[in-house]
């Protein structure tokens, strides 16, 4: 099998796996206490010690700190970005091994099925290692510091970004055209509940010369937008802290991760809403360049502002118990 038709079947999972969650993204909150995060944390851990091990054994360069400054992290955002970086192990142990794993089960989202992504990731970076003989060593997490969410959710994303430097084909604009792409799916099966006939609004100009940077500011305005409906509909969104100066080299694998934080926060709100059909299927759209992101970014940022303005009119749309929810 290529690799182009690896990270096709590769994707089509994880879209499968997203979209389970129509009807139970909305309970991952309430097990904030009682989900094994340490267990997460401590497989995270040994993920970056064999990550550090590839990379010395390949010759590959050190890795920069990856970004995404995040505050009141929740188990959907964590859960998104799990299925990255299960996604892309799936394809660096293709890429060496030519052999894939079976597929993760469906689940809710929740700490434990995280912790199933996180060792299923590291048991395709032990295939590599073992296929080329490499040492491994056994770490244990620091218990110094309080395991958080926010913690976890830093080391999921590092981890995407050390893997994405040993990839050959490293995390390019069309697996961030696809990923986008399941945004509009969600806001698309919402709008039909709200808003019928006015689910696809008109594709905005495609404007050449985009870069990644262009593709990332236009992703915040999108969780700016989910944010603000958050607000009107009493619902909690993630914060996000980005500055100007971190945007201006961002590459497509930082694209990604902010991609599937809006697509996150967008599940979050599909799940809310009574009789939502879940998304459709993605499936691979071939070479994209930022121009093509961008505007498809576009579809998703005027689909959110329509719904915006149905939740400003009608803030209690998702029912009386969503307004000032803690949850």
């Amino acid at each position: 099998m290529c690799h182009h038709s690896f990270s096709r079947v590769a994707l089509v999972l994880a879209i499968i796996v997203a979209s389970v969650t129509s009807d139970l993204v909305a309970a991952d909150d309430n097990k904030r206490s009682t989900e094994p995060l340490n267990q997460i944390y401590d497989r995270l851990t040994q993920i970056h010690s064999d990550l550090d091990t590839i990379r010395v054994y390949m010759g590959r360069s050190q890795h920069s700190a990856a970004m995404l400054n995040v505050r009141d992290v929740r188990a959907r955002q964590i859960y998104f970005q799990s299925l990255v970086l299960y996604r892309i192990s799936q394809r660096f142990a293709f890429d060496h091994t030519r052999l894939r794993a079976d597929p993760i089960g469906q689940s809710a989202i929740g700490y434990a099925p995280i912790l199933d992504l996180a060792n299923a990731a590291h048991d395709r970076l032990r295939s590599v290692m073992t296929l080329y003989g490499m040492p491994s060593q056994n770490v244990v997490a620091s218990r110094q510091k309080v395991v958080t969410e926010v913690l976890v959710f830093e080391s999921v994303v590092l981890a995407i970004h050390k893997l994405n430097g040993l990839l050959d084909e490293r995390i390019s604009p069309s697996d961030v055209f696809e990923q986008v792409t399941v945004g509009i799916g969600y806001t698309s099966r919402i709008l039909e509940q709200t808003q019928p006939g006015e689910v696809m609004p008109e594709t905005p100009n495609f404007i050449p010369d985009r870069l990644p940077a262009d593709v990332y500011r236009r992703l915040l305005n999108c969780l700016a937008i989910t944010q603000r409906i958050g607000q009107q509909s009493g619902l909690p969104i993630l914060e996000l802290d980005t500055k100007e100066a971190d945007v201006q080299d961002v590459e497509p694998g930082d694209v990604l991760n902010l991609a599937s934080l809006v697509v996150s926060e967008i599940a979050y709100i599909h799940s809310l809403v009574p009789n939502t059909a879940p998304p459709r299927e993605v499936y691979a759209v071939g070479r994209k360049f930022p121009a093509h992101v961008y505007q498809r970014v576009g579809i998703l940022e005027r689909q959110l502002e329509r719904l915006q303005s149905h939740s400003q009119l009608n803030p209690q749309w998702l029912g009386p118990a969503s307004v000032n929810d803690s949850e």
